[in-house]
């Protein structure tokens, strides 16, 4: 089972991920130069095969149930709570130790 900071760490790294690949793809059309939009396009594979393999670990946690609706929102939900039920200003008890 993972922490509270590791499932916060997996899902800022997936939201890195998205955000490099929305990125690179933007700055590649506009790349001025043959080299430079191939430089882009192996690190935009790059960027997909990072994404994949934290989808598919987030996917083995239950995190991330991509194909199954209900499941994410019933985790948004929890998730949500937890966060509600939190002290203001308090860490997570991972923190504490």
């Amino acid at each position: 089972m993972l922490t509270a900071d590791e499932r916060h760490h997996l899902t800022s790294l997936l939201d890195m991920s998205k955000s490099m690949l929305w990125k690179t793809t933007s700055i590649q059309e506009e790349a001025a130069t043959p080299e430079v939009r191939d430089t882009l396009l192996r690190q935009y594979n790059e960027w997909v095969y990072v994404h994949d393999m934290i989808f598919r670990t987030m996917g083995r946690f239950g995190l991330y149930p991509a194909q199954h609706v209900e499941a994410m929102i019933q985790n948004d939900i929890k998730r949500a709570q937890e966060v509600l039920n939190m002290p203001f200003g308090a860490k997570s008890p991972e923190h504490n130790a």
